[in-house]
């Protein structure tokens, strides 16, 4: 049954037919299906609904059924598409403070804060505000960008006194909302956005310390870039940046670079993130002992520090290629290494590289691929044809990248022999293979597998022959007669199968005789 349907019943009176029959149990079912089929659209439909029932329970759950649809939003943009038409008078919410409990009541005033009603609106700001919970928070910083001034007024008088440390949390959490609302410029909130800035930064900086690590990630950037911006010598409060999972918050440890002691700098100089790594570089460079240190990443994984590294010690006599090979050798810093000599031509230490191609850490094995694939091109290209159809997906896909760009005969042979008895995870990869490497040749390819038996591989199949088609205008190059008749007899059987089997509400190989005249 569609969606609608279930609105239709619920529209029904509480109960229908001659001798008045009960259909509670219907409509709580229909609620049940909207609550999980549903999409927050639908509470347009269902907020007119809280009013026209009787039904206490049908009452309740058409609130629950609206509270789990409007919880579904995860984007600013739908939030207010959504619900801002919605059918609510000024004298429904005192219905609303009246039927329905807290939790539920907070979502209703949040939606009204939302609608299109100036009054409205401002009614919605002030119930919010008196129900002194943090929930209600991100619905009143909303408003401070509101266009009409009686609602923005109310929304600063509402947020005055929510600024106690026990709501703390909820403030730092939603400060996107608030940056985004100072970018819109619609308002100025700036007076509003100091204020909560300074309860934050400075009247509860021990609290936010403390909670840190517990605020979503974008906040806890913002939040960091504004205590990096009153930073006031205490070290501890770098401790806590250089331990976070995100890089750009322990990059600003590095604002503070002059504070950071020796076991910190060494921290961000071994940092997981090379972004961290380089620009930990930047800053020793004036340092005394900096050349001894640069040396230290001549082989790191990152090629930007390579590079930095390189050009630093420019001046010095060094013979990377043997660095890097004696690396390879002692089995220290292998991926940047096997880099390294792939960066300086060392093709003499080629063979260094191919022993590691079949190492246990599958990432390594890649790195080994990629440096043969300059090193030595043969072996590299054995390698991927023996590879391609690898089960453990990083090496598959690495050597898949490779033989796109050099497909020929063979290649494509060996292709379509694993795309006939493989799994369907080496399907997907060999039609990869064939729309990336692109041209004529491929094109019967991509047909066929627009028939396959799974139903993945034929979605595939049919979005990369889209592509297909979308290319086809620069290939100014001649098919050869093999694979425009191979195309053509694929083609040909394909279309009957389509048209006898339905895959698709249309046929995707309609109109594709065009490109084979």
């Amino acid at each position: 049954m569609d969606l609608w349907q279930y609105i239709s019943i619920l529209r029904q009176p509480d109960k229908t037919g001659i001798f008045r029959k009960d259909n509670t149990n219907e409509k709580l079912e229909a609620l049940e299906k909207i609550r999980a089929e549903g999409y927050p659209g639908l509470i347009y439909c269902l907020i007119p609904l809280l009013k026209s029932t009787s039904h206490p329970n049908i009452r309740e759950a058409i609130c629950d059924t609206i509270v789990h649809l409007f919880r579904k939003m995860k984007t600013r943009g739908r939030l207010y598409e959504t619900v801002n038409q919605c059918e609510i008078s000024t004298s429904d919410i005192d219905f609303y403070e009246a039927a329905f409990q807290k939790n539920q009541l907070i979502v209703l005033l949040a939606i009204s804060s939302l609608n299109g009603d100036g009054y409205l609106r401002e009614k919605a700001v002030k119930r919010l505000a008196a129900l002194q919970t943090p929930e209600a928070i991100p619905f009143l910083i909303y408003r401070l960008a509101d266009w009409v001034p009686q609602v923005r007024q109310s929304a600063i008088e509402a947020l005055t006194p929510l600024t106690r440390p026990d709501f703390i949390d909820a403030f730092v959490t939603h400060l996107p909302l608030l940056q985004w609302l100072r970018q819109v410029q619609r308002t100025d909130p700036g007076p509003v956005a100091e204020e909560i800035r300074d309860f934050i930064i400075h009247r509860n900086r021990a609290i936010v310390l403390q909670h840190f690590s517990r605020y979503p990630d974008k906040a806890r950037l913002i939040l960091a870039q504004q205590l990096s911006a009153s930073y006031a010598g205490d070290s501890r409060e770098l401790s806590i940046f250089i331990r976070d999972q995100l890089y750009l918050i322990r990059l600003q440890a590095l604002e503070h670079f002059g504070d950071l002691s020796t076991t910190a700098i060494e921290k961000l100089l071994t940092d997981k993130s090379p972004k961290v790594r380089i620009h930990t570089l930047y800053k020793l460079q004036g340092a005394a002992n900096f050349h001894n240190i640069i040396q230290r990443f001549i082989a790191d994984d990152a090629a930007s520090i390579r590079s930095f590294a390189r050009f630093v010690l420019k001046e010095n006599e060094i013979d990377y290629k043997t660095i890097y090979y004696n690396n390879l050798q002692e089995n220290r810093q292998i991926s940047g290494s096997m880099a390294g000599l792939a960066e300086t031509g060392a093709k003499e230490h080629a063979a260094a590289v191919e022993r590691f191609l079949h190492h246990p850490f599958p990432h390594i094995c890649c790195t080994a691929f990629l440096a043969l694939t300059k090193l030595d091109e043969p072996k590299a290209r054995s390698f991927a044809i023996n590879h391609m159809a690898n089960e453990i997906p990083g090496i598959r896909n690495v050597t898949i990248g490779y033989l796109s760009r050099v497909a020929d005969k063979a290649v494509l042979e060996t292709a379509r022999l694993h795309f006939k008895t493989g799994s369907i995870e080496i399907k997907k990869s060999m039609l990869k293979l064939f729309s990336q490497s692109g041209g004529w040749p491929t094109l019967a390819d991509l047909i066929l597998g627009t028939i396959d038996t799974h139903e993945t591989i034929r979605l595939l199949s049919t979005t990369y022959l889209a592509t297909w088609k979308n290319r086809a205008i620069t290939l100014y190059t001649k098919p050869s007669p093999e694979d425009m008749e191979r195309a053509r007899i694929i083609l040909g059987l394909a279309h009957e199968q389509h048209e006898k089997e339905t895959y698709f509400s249309t046929n995707p190989l309609t109109g594709l005789d065009f490109y084979l005249r």
